[in-house]
């Protein structure tokens, strides 16, 4: 088995978000929602809570 390292792009970020939208997260339900997007914000903890998943998700794409 070989493994292939990427810098994430544009042309990646569809298998990006169709990787995580598949995760099993029943143990961190919280997480379902983020897409890796937290230690990628600038915003404040209390802002980050109100993001939706939408949010996350739409920004993971872009």
């Amino acid at each position: 088995m070989s493994y292939r390292i990427e810098l994430l792009n544009k042309e990646l970020s569809a298998t990006f978000v169709e990787y995580l939208e598949n995760v099993d997260f029943s143990n961190t339900p919280h997480w379902s929602t983020c897409f890796c997007r937290f230690y990628h914000s600038n915003c404040s903890y209390d802002q980050w809570s109100k993001r939706t998943g939408i949010e996350n998700h739409n920004e993971a794409i872009e």
